[in-house]
């Protein structure tokens, strides 16, 4: 009985497959479905607009808001920090490094604020030098037994 209704079910479901007009050839293997989903493509090599480094690039930076996003600002940091010099992106990699190194220092202020000088050391001591706020960051390292005012 139950492989009874198996069989008619199943001849329900490709029925109703075949008349909302789905081609069954479509239940090919999965490297012929990808053959056949990328052929449609432009070849990407052959646009001669290409910049494969600033592709990279463009995923470094991808990687490195999503690491920021989650308060990983050291790590997006020293990620930014990959981009070469001769690279299209290198400005904006650099702006993001000093935009997140003010947030570090913001943030290792605050500790200091609130009298946690151990963990204000440790927060402004991870700050890189090739920031903005690294010269502010070692001038409160210098300072940090007297909180701001």
């Amino acid at each position: 009985m139950r492989l009874r209704l198996a069989f008619l079910g199943s001849l329900i479901f490709f029925g109703l497959w075949g008349y909302w007009g789905h081609d069954l050839s479509s239940l090919n293997s999965p490297a012929e479905a990808s053959a056949d989903a990328t052929a449609d493509l432009p070849d990407a090599a052959s646009e001669s607009n290409v910049n494969p480094k600033a592709d990279l690039s463009d995923n470094v930076i991808e990687m490195a808001f999503s690491l920021a996003s989650r308060s990983r600002y050291v790590d997006a940091i020293a990620l930014l920090q990959t981009i070469p010099v001769e690279d299209e992106n290198f400005l904006r990699a650099n702006q993001l490094q000093d935009l997140w190194a003010e947030t570090i220092l913001t943030l290792g202020q605050a500790k200091l604020k609130q009298g946690k000088i151990s963990e204000a050391k440790a927060i402004l001591k991870s700050i890189p030098e090739t920031t903005r706020s690294y010269a502010e960051a070692a001038e409160l390292l210098d300072n940090g037994t007297n909180p701001i005012k």
